[in-house]
C-alpha cells in the first residue's frame, strides 16, 4: 500500500534540502550510530533513511547493499506520517505491507521498527529503522535505546541545517586607503565635465532606473510579505482545525519573528494590510495568554476570520512580475537607443566613473549590512549552542584553556548532584568527584581527542556511576585552542545489564540440560556445553548451520514441518525427539521443549530421558519388591502360625514372580528334607508323597543362592537331570532359609514350561523373603515357648492374686480399726483439751499454770497425731473424698500465712506469701485440703529453719478457659535435706533423721498425707 504524503510535505522537503546531506558520502559519526543500533537490537539490517520526493536515501546502513529504494515501497514513508515509533512485528500480517515487493520478494522483510527523525519544528525528515527477516518483537529497553540513537541522528541533521541557514562570518573589511578616494574624486570631476551635455539623457536614464528599482523593491517586498502572510494563515488554519502538530505558542512565536524582520505597513497595500492584521491578532492573543488565559487566547485566534481571501492571489503576484519584466525590457531598449547616440569615449569614461562610484558606495553599504548580519547570526548561534548544550540528553562539560569549568549542563547536575554554581571556575581535577583523573594530561595531549574511555566515580548520594567520556578541543580560525568539550553517556545501567547477561550465559553454560538458540527460520545461533558434550562436538568444532542437523533423519521432517512452524507462531511445544550424535552414530532419545522468545528467536531445552527411564524402572522394581515384602510381612504379623506363614509366602511369591511352582521345604538332616508349603499351577501340582529325600543337594549347595536359567544348558548330573525332567522343572531359583545361624530350609521357585533368565534383583528379592521367613519362623518358635511359659505364669499369678486379696482384706481391716480407734481416742482428748483450757482461765500459780500448759500442748500434739493417722487411714482405705466449692486463692494463701505467722515470729523468721498477677484467684476445688497441704509444708519449713525467711510463691503453668494448673513453691533458708534421704521423705512413718537423738520430732506422716492429697487432686508433690 502506497503511503500518503504528509500534510507539511512541502515544508518538510525544504528542511531536508537545507541539511545538505542527500547524496553525500558515508560519514563515521552516522556509521557508528547504525552499528550501535545493530548490536543493541541484535538485528541484521539498520538504516538511517531520509525520505525525498521520490525515494528513500540511506545516509548510513548495515546489512543493506542498495543506496536507495523507491519511496512507493518504503516502510519509512509510513513511519514519517506519525510522531511515534512504527512497529511492524510481522509484515505479512499487516495489510499495509503484505503485498509489498520488499516483503513478497527479496530481501523478504518480516520485522520493521522505525523511529522518526523529528526536528524541533516537528518535521519528520526520515527514520532510524531496524529490519529483520523473521517476525519478532523489540523489548521496551531496546526500544528506548533506539529512540535515544534516533535523537542523536536528529541532532546531527539539525546541526547541518543550522550551518546551512547561517553563512559563516566574513573577515572584517579593511579601511579604504587614500588613493581610491583620489581616483574617485578625479573620476567624479571628469564625469561632471563630460556629462554637462548629457544631463537630459542621464535624467531619462535615472528616471527609468528609479522606476525599475521602485518596481523591483515593491515586488520583493510584496513577495516577502505574501510568504509571511501565507505562513501565518496556514498556521492559523491548522489551529482552527485543531491540528495537534501546531500549538498557539508556535503561531505567536512565528508572528513575533515576522514582526521583527519585516515590519509591515498597513498603508503599503492589501498584502501588507492583511499581514498587519494577522500580526495584530497574534499580538492580541499573546497579550491574553500573558495574563494566564490561554483558552481565551486560542479562542481569539480560532474565531477570527482568515484574511487570505482579501489578499492578492499568487497569480496576481506573477502577473506583476511579468509586467515588471516588460518594463525592464522597455527600459533596456530605451537605454540602448540613448547609448547609440553618444560617442564612444564619453560612453567609456562615463561608464567607468559610474561603475567606480557605484562600486565604492555599494561595497561600503554591503560591508555595513554584512557586519550587522554577522553579529546577529553569531549571537543567535551562541544562544542556540548554549541552549543545545544545556538541554542535551548527554553529559556535557566545557573547560577553558586552564581546565576550569565554564559550562556544566543540566544532565551533569542531575547525575552528580552538584549544580553549576558549585563547580563554576574550578579545575576539573579539583571537583568534589573525580570525573577524570587524567584531565591535566589530556589538556596538552591532542592525540586523545575523540577517543572514548570509561570512568567510574562516586556522586553526591554515595552511589557509583560509570560514564563513557569523549574529549574534544574547540579551536579558533588560527588553530589555537579556545575551549575543551567533554561529553559523556551514563552506561551504569548498560554495564549492569551486561553483567546480568553474562551471569545468565554462565548459568546456561553450566546447565546439565541441552540449551540451544535459533532464529525462526531454524538457523542455529547457540549451543551450550552440555549440548556439545551430548552430541559429540568439541569446544573448537564449528556448529551446524541449521537446528535440524542435530536430529536424526526420522525426526528432521517432523521438526521442519510441524514443530518449528508451530513455535514460530509463539505456541510452545514439548515432546520426545531423538538427537543424533554423529561421531558415534548414535540416536539419543530426549524430552524437548521449544518456546518463542520476545526477540523472535527460539529456545530449545532438551534432556536425556534414558537415565530418567532407568531410574523409573529401578523405582518400579523397588516398589514391586517393597510391595511383596510388605504384603508378606502384613500376613506374618496377623499370625505366627508356621503353617500359615509358609502358605502365605509361597502363594504371594508365585503370584509376584509369575512362576509355575513355589515351595518351601524343611531340612531335617543331611540329605533329608520334607516339603513344608507349596503353591503350584493346576497342571504342575505335586503328589502327596513328593519328597526330596533321594535328591537333596549337597550341604555346600544348600548354603548359597542357586539360579538355573535352563536345565538343558546347565552342567547337571544324570540323576539331577532326570529328577528335574520328572517334575517338569525347566528353570529354578533356590535360596536358603536361616533361623539365626542355623539352616532351617530352602525357598525354591520353578518355571516348568520354558526357560527364564533370572535377574540378580529377583534372586536378591527371594533372599530377602527367605530372611523374613527365617525371622518369622524363629519368632513363631519363640511364641510357642512363651505360650508355655505364659501358662505356667498364669497359674502362678492366680495364686498371687489370691494372696493379694487376702492382704488387702487384712489392710482394710487394719485401716478400719485405725479409723475407729482414732475416732474413739479423739473424743476424750477433746474433753481433756477443753478442761485444760478452762483450767487455764482460773487463778493458778506459776507452777500449776506450767503443768496445765504442758498438759494442753501434749494433748494438741496427740490430737494432731490422731488426725494424721485418721487421714492416712482414710487414704489407705481410699475413703477420702474431695469437695468442690468456690474459693479465693489469694485469701487462702494469706490466711494460711497469717495462721502460721505467730510460729515464725517466735523463731524471728520472716514469712511471705506471693501470688502472681496472671494467676486467676476465683477458683473451684477443695480449699480445705489445699490449706492442709500448705499448712503442712509451711509448718515443716518453719520447724527446720533456725533463721532467715520462709516464702510461698504461686506460679501459673497452664491457663485454660475451664481449667488451670498452678505451681506452689515453699522456699526456706533452713538446714536442708541430704540427697541420700530425699527419696524416703514421702514414705509413711519415715523422717530424714530417724535417730533417737534427733533434734526435731514428728511422726513422719505429714508429707506422705500431703503427697496423697495432691495426687488425689490430680497434681504432684516433689
Amino acid at each position: 500500500m502506497k503511503a500518503p504524503l504528509p500534510r507539511n510535505e512541502a515544508i518538510r522537503l525544504v528542511a531536508l534540502k537545507q541539511c545538505n546531506i542527500l547524496d553525500t558520502p558515508p560519514e563515521p559519526e552516522f556509521d557508528d550510530l547504525v552499528q550501535a543500533a545493530a548490536v543493541m537490537c541484535d538485528v541484521p539490517v539498520v538504516l538511517i533513511s531520509l525520505v525525498d520526493e521520490t525515494r528513500q536515501w540511506f545516509k548510513a546502513k548495515v546489512g543493506m547493499a542498495l543506496p536507495e529504494t523507491p519511496r512507493d515501497t518504503a516502510f519509512c514513508a509510513h513511519a514519517i506520517l506519525q510522531n511515534d515509533v512504527l512497529v511492524v512485528e510481522d509484515a505479512t500480517e499487516d495489510p499495509r505491507f503484505a503485498d509489498n515487493p520488499l516483503v513478497t520478494g527479496e530481501p523478504q522483510i518480516r520485522f520493521y521498527t522505525g523511529v522518526p527523525l523529528t526536528t524541533r519544528d516537528e518535521l519528520n525528515l526520515g527514520t532510524l529503522c531496524v529490519i529483520d527477516f523473521v517476525p519478532r518483537t523489540l523489548p521496551p529497553d531496546k526500544l528506548t535505546g533506539l529512540k535515544a540513537l534516533a535523537r542523536q541522528v536528529t541532532r546531527r541533521l539539525e546541526e547541518r541545517r543550522r550551518r546551512a541557514a547561517v553563512p559563516p562570518p566574513a573577515l572584517p573589511l579593511q579601511q579604504p586607503s587614500f588613493w581610491p578616494w583620489l581616483a574617485l574624486t578625479l573620476a567624479s570631476v571628469l564625469v561632471g565635465v563630460l556629462t554637462v551635455n548629457e544631463i537630459q539623457a542621464r535624467r531619462e536614464i535615472g528616471r527609468l532606473g528609479q522606476e525599475l528599482i521602485r518596481k523591483e523593491d515593491n515586488h520583493a517586498r510584496r513577495t516577502e510579505l505574501f510568504a509571511a502572510l501565507q505562513l501565518l494563515t496556514t498556521l492559523r488554519d491548522r489551529l482552527q482545525r485543531s491540528d495537534e502538530g501546531v500549538s498557539l505558542l508556535q503561531y505567536i512565536a512565528t508572528a513575533r519573528t515576522v514582526q521583527e524582520e519585516l515590519v509591515p505597513d498597513p498603508a503599503m497595500g492589501p498584502i501588507s494590510k492583511a499581514l498587519f492584521a494577522e500580526l495584530q491578532l497574534a499580538e492580541t492573543a499573546e497579550r491574553i495568554q500573558g495574563i494566564g488565559d490561554e483558552a481565551a487566547a486560542l479562542a481569539q485566534v480560532r474565531n477570527s476570520p482568515l484574511s487570505s481571501q482579501s489578499v492578492q492571489s499568487l497569480d496576481q503576484v506573477l502577473a506583476q512580475k511579468q509586467q515588471r519584466q516588460r518594463l525592464l525590457a522597455n527600459n533596456f531598449r530605451a537605454l540602448e537607443r540613448i547609448n547609440r547616440q553618444q560617442s564612444g569615449n564619453l560612453v567609456l569614461v562615463s561608464a567607468l566613473s559610474l561603475v567606480t562610484l557605484a562600486g565604492l558606495f555599494g561595497s561600503l553599504r554591503w560591508e555595513k549590512r554584512l557586519r550587522a548580519r554577522v553579529a546577529q547570526a553569531l549571537q543567535r548561534e551562541q544562544d542556540l549552542s548554549a541552549t543545545l548544550l544545556e538541554y542535551a540528553a548527554f553529559l556535557a562539560i566545557a573547560l577553558d584553556r586552564e581546565g576550569r569549568v565554564v559550562r556544566w549542563n543540566r544532565e551533569c547536575a542531575l547525575l552528580t548532584g552538584y549544580t553549576f554554581e558549585e563547580v563554576r571556575d574550578r579545575p576539573l581535577w579539583d571537583l568534589p568527584l573525580a570525573i577524570d583523573p587524567e584531565a591535566a594530561a589530556r589538556l596538552t595531549d591532542r592525540s586523545r581527542d575523540s577517543v572514548p574511555y570509561e570512568t567510574t566515580f562516586g556522586v553526591r548520594d554515595g552511589n557509583q556511576r560509570t560514564v563513557l567520556w569523549t574529549w574534544q578541543t574547540l579551536e579558533d580560525g588560527q588553530g589555537a585552542i579556545v575551549y575543551f568539550l567533554l561529553t559523556g553517556t551514563d552506561i551504569t545501567a548498560q554495564q549492569q545489564l551486561e553483567a546480568e547477561r553474562q551471569q545468565f550465559v554462565s548459568l546456561v553454560q553450566r546447565s546439565s540440560d541441552v540449551v540451544a538458540l535459533t532464529n525462526r527460520s531454524g538457523q542455529l545461533l547457540f549451543l551450550n556445553d552440555a549440548g556439545r558434550q551430548l552430541l559429540g562436538f568439541a569446544a573448537t568444532d564449528p556448529l551446524p548451520k541449521q537446528l535440524a542437523e542435530l536430529y536424526g533423519d526420522s525426526d528432521q521432517v517432523s521438526l521442519q514441518e510441524t514443530v518449528l512452524p508451530r513455535v514460530a507462531t509463539c505456541q510452545p511445544w514439548s515432546g520426545v525427539l531423538q538427537l543424533w550424535n554423529r561421531p558415534y552414530q548414535q540416536a539419543i532419545e530426549t524430552w524437548q521443549s521449544l518456546v518463542c522468545l520476545e526477540n523472535g528467536n527460539l529456545a530449545l531445552v532438551a534432556r536425556d530421558v534414558w537415565a530418567e527411564r532407568q531410574a523409573l524402572e529401578n523405582l518400579r522394581q523397588q516398589n514391586w519388591r517393597s510391595l511383596l515384602l510388605t504384603t508378606i510381612a502384613e500376613r506374618i504379623r496377623e499370625t505366627l502360625d508356621p503353617v500359615v506363614i509358609l502358605d502365605t509366602a509361597v502363594q504371594e511369591i508365585q503370584g509376584f514372580f509369575q512362576v509355575d511352582r513355589a515351595l518351601v521345604y524343611q531340612i531335617e538332616a543331611p540329605h533329608l528334607g520334607e516339603v513344608a508349603a507349596v503353591a503350584t499351577s493346576p497342571e504342575y501340582k505335586l503328589p502327596r508323597d513328593f519328597s526330596y529325600r533321594e535328591n537333596m543337594p549337597d550341604r555346600p549347595q544348600l548354603l548359597h543362592k542357586i539360579a538355573m536359567d535352563d536345565r538343558h544348558t546347565e552342567p547337571l548330573s544324570p540323576q539331577e537331570r532326570a529328577f528335574l525332567e520328572q517334575w517338569q522343572v525347566c528353570s529354578s531359583v533356590g535360596v536358603p532359609i536361616w533361623q539365626l545361624d542355623r539352616l532351617w530350609g530352602r525357598l525354591v521357585v520353578h518355571r516348568c514350561q520354558e526357560p527364564r533368565h533370572w535377574r540378580q534383583a529377583e534372586i536378591d528379592l527371594l533372599g530377602q523373603v527367605a530372611d523374613r521367613l527365617g525371622s518369622a519362623l524363629y519368632q513363631a518358635s519363640l511364641l510357642a515357648r512363651e505360650k508355655a511359659q505364659a501358662h505356667a505364669l498364669t497359674v502362678q499369678n492366680q495364686e498371687l492374686e489370691r494372696a493379694r486379696q487376702s492382704a488387702e482384706t487384712a489392710t482394710q481391716m487394719k485401716a478400719a480399726f485405725l479409723a475407729t480407734m482414732s475416732h474413739e481416742i479423739r473424743t476424750p482428748m477433746n474433753a481433756v483439751l477443753g478442761m485444760a483450757g478452762l483450767l487455764l482461765d482460773t487463778d493458778l500459780s506459776l507452777e500449776q499454770r506450767d503443768f496445765v500448759e504442758t498438759i494442753r500442748l501434749s494433748g494438741e500434739n496427740l490430737l494432731g497425731l490422731i488426725n494424721e493417722i485418721l487421714d492416712f487411714s482414710k487414704l489407705e482405705a481410699q475413703e477420702m473424698r474431695l469437695e468442690t466449692v468456690d474459693f479465693d486463692l489469694q485469701e487462702l494463701v494469706e490466711e494460711t500465712v497469717e495462721l502460721l505467722a505467730h510460729q515464725a515470729q517466735r523463731k524471728r523468721l520472716e514469712i511471705v506469701g506471693h501470688v502472681e498477677r496472671s494467676v486467676p484467684t476465683l477458683l473451684r476445688g477443695d480449699h480445705g485440703r489445699l490449706r492442709q497441704v500448705l499448712t503442712n509444708l509451711i509448718g515443716n519449713a518453719i520447724k527446720f529453719t533456725p533463721d532467715g525467711a520462709v516464702q510461698v510463691h504461686v506460679h501459673p503453668v497452664e491457663l485454660g478457659s475451664e481449667q488451670v494448673v498452678l505451681r506452689f513453691e515453699v522456699q526456706d533458708t533452713g538446714i536442708g535435706i541430704p540427697a541420700e534421704v530425699q527419696g524416703k521423705l514421702f514414705q509413711p512413718f519415715t523422717q530424714a533423721d530417724a535417730s533417737t537423738s534427733r533434734k526435731y520430732g514428728g511422726t513422719g506422716l505429714g508429707l506422705a498425707i500431703s503427697r496423697q492429697i495432691v495426687e488425689l487432686m490430680g497434681g504432684a508433690l516433689a
